[in-house]
């Protein structure tokens, strides 16, 4: 669901200028963090593995689509995280034509180490927080996430849990 201002409701400049400010300062958690695994892997690549996280199998088509990478630059993508051992592909039984990508183990465990680190970091930032806005902080940055189309889970795979296989 995408939000515009109307001409009636103007967007605050110095709330933009601080979504801006947490945006990079969680960009620079997500950077830090994605070094956390044993294995080296870019930030499309990782993206790739948690796309493969919430939902497998998935074909080369979806995950190109959900990155909004063209199929040859995710044929690549997926080609060099296979080399890797952290993702396999298979023929898809629905479809001679059709290719199913499946996270392996190691890819599972990348993740999970990977939001484990993030989970650990942002804690971490947050301690920070007196208690008396919390309830407030927790409620502002609910709605930013659900505006921008993202689910607030408490507990789940994503949420530093071990991923089951």
């Amino acid at each position: 669901m995408t939000h515009s201002p109307s001409v009636d409701h103007e967007v605050d400049e110095q709330l933009v200028a601080a979504a801006m400010a947490v945006s990079r300062a969680l960009v620079a958690v997500t950077a830090r963090t994605i070094t956390a695994g044993a294995q080296e892997v870019t930030l499309a690549q990782y993206r790739a593995l948690v796309v493969l996280t919430e939902h497998q199998p998935r074909t080369m088509a979806e995950i190109a689509g959900v990155l909004g990478l063209s199929p040859s630059s995710c044929t690549r993508l997926v080609e060099r995280i296979e080399r890797k051992g952290l993702v396999r592909r298979s023929p898809s039984p629905e479809s001679r034509r059709r290719v199913d990508l499946h996270l392996e183990p190691a890819g599972e465990l990348l993740v999970a180490t990977v939001m484990a680190e993030r989970r650990r970091a942002i804690q971490e930032l947050l301690a920070g927080l007196p208690a008396s806005r919390v309830a407030s902080v927790r409620r502002a940055l609910t709605e930013v996430a659900e505006l921008a189309g993202e689910a607030v889970e408490v507990a789940g795979p994503l949420a530093g849990h071990a991923i089951e296989a």
